[in-house]
């Protein structure tokens, strides 16, 4: 499960849009 270098120091929020981005499928964006 890769996310980006910033996922580290930014929102859990930010981690699950980065993530989702990366893969290509929803489920994980949280507001």
């Amino acid at each position: 499960m890769e996310a980006h270098l910033g996922a580290t120091k930014t929102p859990k929020f930010r981690y699950d849009i980065d993530f989702v981005l990366d893969n290509g499928h929803p489920g994980h964006v949280t507001p």
